[in-house]
């Protein structure tokens, strides 16, 4: 749906504040941040800036599975300045 989005209205700026669905659903890190690195990509091509927002998932998670969360939206963004 993004490519479409973008195409018919053209922003200047994509705010990404997704993955929690993702992350909720104990999808690997790794995967979701291989989804959002596509959304970032496709609306950077698109011509807009893009304000990637991460998420936390809730304590259950265990620490080790929402440090590699955290660790996946840093990489992220550290590879999108």
């Amino acid at each position: 749906r993004l490519p479409g989005l973008l195409a018919r209205h053209r922003p200047t700026v994509v705010v990404i504040e997704l993955g929690g669905n993702d992350a909720l659903r104990g999808l690997a890190p790794a995967q979701l941040q291989g989804n959002l690195q596509k959304m970032v990509e496709l609306s950077r091509q698109a011509g807009a800036r893009v304000l990637l927002l991460g998420i936390d998932v809730p304590p259950n998670y265990g620490p080790a599975y929402r440090q590699r969360l955290k660790k996946a939206y840093a990489e992220l963004a550290a590879q999108d300045q």
